[in-house]
């Protein structure tokens, strides 16, 4: 209260009495007087209606989630989970600690248990909780064996700022079982048709208890197209194998990876992988455009003349008219350099000994050297650059590759670009680049020449040129790209999990390389039966992108129409059918990481009553004490007006007793 109504507040009780005196003697009726005067007050004072400050203390308390998997693979232990959620709810010490809420969940969240047939996301059942956390503070009891068949791998969907602490309470078989899985194959995604094509299959035996052996299959459907056996122990845990294949069908081929099982395998869902490769009619003209005779040209004739969509022709002059996909400019002259500068087809430079470095600077326009005065020549070793991401490439041992010549000089860049390797001389690391791509301008530049001594030199050791022709024909294929193609950019997944959303996104540029957001874009979805349905397309800066539900399992194509500049380009992906939960089989060390990364701790069935008691006494998890302080008016009590009628009602009462 302010002084003024301090002062205001003790004047009441006169006021009061004055008032009284007019109506009782104080001294004839002194109980009248006292009753009259004390209604008066109060009534007063409830008129006046002062403010005053309430003080009071209140916990809050940390949330606590109970999330019960509700799906097929937990069925066997469906009253298990029920008892052990009654018994944590129902907690008397749980309760005087936490504000509790219970939900189900399979891809969504439930306030109530169903029929445990649907599939499992923990993932967005964790995100959705994440949405509904109210306090600072919050614990999940997660009673789940662990398989998760569609969504984001929940394992780090919560980070630790988002301050929820995850319990696990593991259901189902938690028996650690060897496993065979093939963690990951390395393919390209487009092939020329005739060509070989490599793909690269990882292979894992987690858990290992003794040796065991596999055969590693490919399929292309039913037709068996490669069979190799592998042996796995503690020490050989992780493998990889080169398949060579044959492109021999054009369009969409599905290739089948599978690792067949070993006796007594418990989770076989993860042995087998498909992968989606485009086979390619289409033909390219190349031009190796020899400047000075050297080994290099034959070296390269030979590996592009073995691929059957390329066409390869020889020249030293570029004849008019003519049109190419690709031109190989090996040690060009002045003529050659000033002739490459009026060509809109991609271009590979080699240089050497014998490239005439004056006109290059002077008609290239990406990159140059800056040559030394007596025109030494050097000797380049090549350093891999481990961040090219260009495209994959064999382990590249710089030991068994001889140096490349060339002029002695600085080379710089005018624009930048990706570098594939870097120069070494003898033992310094000059950081020049050696070999250097311009993927914006569909060029390729090696700073010296001496690539034969590569090819047959990994012959030699490996009976063929496995780094250096693979290099050879990535750099190729790279290039060949049509330069009007990238002015429409695609963004999609190879697989999407079946019920959900297929999302396509779509970037379009002018030929200047800015954003073209009045693209006239079209996209075409054709299903396996070969039924078209045209999408519609929403801009969404920077993307136009479409969304699509409701796809039945399959394989799909598309293709998007950029109708500004008539390019097409096309697409696929595979909707994948629903994954089938293993029953009675926990995923304990997903779970653990999920403990492990929000500062929780894992729980096994039955452990309900420690869960318990760890939760209560868990300092992490303790409430949080504020001061709150409000601001009352004096109405808000209505026990003051009552106290006035009170004394008013026993003055009317003794008045009446009195006869007065």
């Amino acid at each position: 209260m302010t002084i003024n109504q301090i002062v205001i507040f003790l004047l009441l009780l006169p006021v009061a009495a004055g008032v009284s005196a007019f109506f009782y003697s104080p001294r004839k009726e002194k109980l009248l007087f006292a009753l009259r005067t004390v209604s008066l007050f109060f009534m007063l004072l409830f008129l006046f209606n002062p403010i005053y400050l309430l003080k009071r203390r209140e916990t809050i308390k940390p949330q606590l989630f109970i999330l019960a998997d509700n799906t097929v693979s937990v069925k066997n232990y469906g009253d298990l989970i029920k008892k052990t959620v009654d018994s944590l709810f129902r907690n008397r010490d749980l309760l005087s600690k936490f504000n509790i809420s219970v939900y189900y969940f399979d891809t969504i969240l439930h306030k109530q248990s169903g029929t445990y047939a649907g599939e499992t996301d923990i993932a967005a059942a964790l995100k959705r909780l994440k949405e509904e956390k109210e306090n600072e503070k919050a614990a999940v009891v997660l009673l789940t064996d662990g398989q998760s068949t569609v969504g984001n791998d929940y394992r780090y969907i919560l980070s630790p700022a988002d301050r929820m602490q995850v319990f696990p309470v593991v259901t189902g078989d938690t028996a650690q079982f060897p496993d065979l899985r093939i963690d990951r194959v390395d393919y390209n995604r487009r092939v020329g048709l005739g060509n070989d094509f490599i793909i690269r299959p990882y292979v894992a035996y987690d858990r290992p208890e003794g040796k065991i052996k596999t055969k590693i299959i490919v399929k292309n459907g039913k037709y068996k197209l490669f069979e190799k056996y592998m042996e796995f122990d503690k020490e050989h845990a992780y493998r990889s194998l080169q398949i060579r294949l044959k492109a021999e069908k054009p369009g969409w081929q599905t290739l089948t990876v599978e690792a067949v099982p070993f006796a007594m395998e418990k989770i076989k869902s993860n042995n087998r992988r498909t992968i989606h490769i485009k086979v390619e009619e289409q033909s390219a003209h190349i031009l190796i455009l020899t400047g000075k005779i050297h080994p290099d040209v034959g070296a390269l004739r030979r590996v592009l003349s073995r691929i059957k969509t390329y066409k390869v022709e020889l020249d030293s002059v570029i004849r008019q008219g003519k049109k190419y996909d690709l031109i190989i400019a090996i040690q060009p002259g002045r003529r050659q350099c000033e002739a490459l500068t009026e060509r809109k087809e991609a271009i590979w430079y080699i240089t050497g000994h014998f490239t005439d470095w004056m006109a290059l600077n002077r008609w290239n326009g990406l990159f140059g050297k800056k040559l030394s005065y007596n025109g030494l020549k050097e000797q380049y070793l090549a350093i891999y650059n481990p961040a090219f991401d260009l495209f994959q490439l064999p382990s590249f041992e710089a030991e068994q590759h001889p140096a490349l010549k060339d002029v002695y000089g600085e080379i710089y860049l005018k624009e930048p670009g990706k570098i594939l390797f870097y120069a070494k001389i003898k033992n310094i690391k000059t950081g020049q680049p050696l070999t250097v791509y311009f993927p914006e301008r569909y060029v390729a530049a090696t700073f010296g020449s001496g690539l034969w001594r590569w090819l047959l030199l990994e012959k030699k050791r490996n009976k063929s040129g496995n780094f250096t022709e693979q290099w050879i024909e990535k750099t190729v294929t790279y290039l060949l790209r049509k330069p009007g193609k990238n002015l429409l950019i695609l963004d999609y997944r190879e697989r999407y999990p079946s019920g959900k959303p297929v999302k396509i996104r779509l970037q379009a540029y002018n030929t200047l390389w800015e954003e073209n957001r009045q693209a006239r874009l079209r996209l075409i979805l054709t299903d396996s039966t070969g039924k078209r349905q045209n999408l519609k397309l929403y801009y969404n800066n920077p993307y136009f992108e479409t969304q699509v539900s409701g796809l039945t399992p399959g394989r799909y194509t598309f293709t998007a129409v950029y109708d500004d500049y008539q390019i097409a380009k096309q697409g696929m992906f595979i909707v994948l059918p629903p994954k089938r939960e293993q029953p009675d089989i926990a995923q304990t060390e997903k779970l653990t990481q999920l403990a492990d990364y929000t500062g929780g701790k894992v729980f096994y069935q039955g452990q309900a009553k420690t869960l318990a008691e760890y939760l209560k006494n868990s300092p992490d998890l303790k409430g949080k004490i504020r001061l709150i302080k409000q601001k009352k008016h004096l109405t808000d009590q209505y026990i003051w007006l009552l106290i006035a009628v009170l004394f008013l009602s026993m003055e009317w009462f003794y008045r009446k007793y009195r006869g007065i």
